[in-house]
């Protein structure tokens, strides 16, 4: 395939997406117990396997496209005081796209690997024992199979404040500024996990991140 064109792809990674998430993870830290505050010196550690899967989707002047990913993720975080804790989180996208009659690339497809690892620091300081703020510096890549990474590098950082409102529910909102080949995203979310019972819980499947 010819060089992948960043304005190109930039554009299709934006259009509205209907996908399956399944998420499995495996975490050193109950999830009940929210409000726990961890003594310093302690150390926690997570792992998640992340698949995500978008049906075919109609491209503008005919055609449509489908991809699939796999995402694998891993954090450290050790509590520096009752209030600081500090981190090391490294994640790594996958992404297998299918193009059929790309009439808008000319009928070929502009890429169809697509590999984002990154790597961040993951800074936190509560005011309260309920009330969080975090800060991710990070940096990373994303690029085609086969090209350079150098030509690749995205970068920025992601801001966050929770509040924990009981045991069970923890509530929070998120900016993210990043940094992508050829222009700056700037992206709100929210930050939601609930244990609804001891069989079920409700909580964002995958963390927030360039990708």
């Amino acid at each position: 395939l010819p060089p992948m064109k960043p304005e190109l792809l930039m554009r299709c990674r934006t259009f509205p997406r209907t996908v399956a998430i399944a998420t499995l993870a495996a975490a050193m830290l109950p999830t009940a117990l929210l409000a726990q505050t961890p003594q310093p010196g302690a150390i926690s550690a997570s792992a998640a396997l992340s698949g995500i899967n978008q049906f075919n989707t109609d491209l503008d002047h005919g055609g449509d496209f489908r991809w699939a990913a796999g995402i694998a993720s891993g954090r450290v975080t050790r509590q520096i005081t009752p209030q600081f804790s500090a981190g090391l989180g490294l994640r790594y996208d996958y992404e297998d796209w299918k193009f059929s009659r790309p009439v808008a690339f000319g009928g070929v497809a502009p890429w169809s690997q697509l590999n984002a690892p990154n790597i961040s620091v993951d800074l936190s300081y509560a005011f309260e024992s309920d009330l969080q703020v975090s800060l991710s510096p990070l940096v990373g890549w994303a690029f085609e199979s086969d090209a350079k990474t150098s030509d690749a590098l995205t970068y920025g950082a992601i801001l966050a404040a929770t509040r924990v409102f009981s045991p069970s529910l923890m509530l929070g909102v998120g900016v993210g500024v990043v940094r992508q080949i050829d222009e700056t995203k700037v992206f709100p979310f929210a930050i939601v996990r609930w244990q609804i019972n001891d069989r079920w819980r409700l909580g964002n499947p995958l963390p927030a991140g360039p990708a």
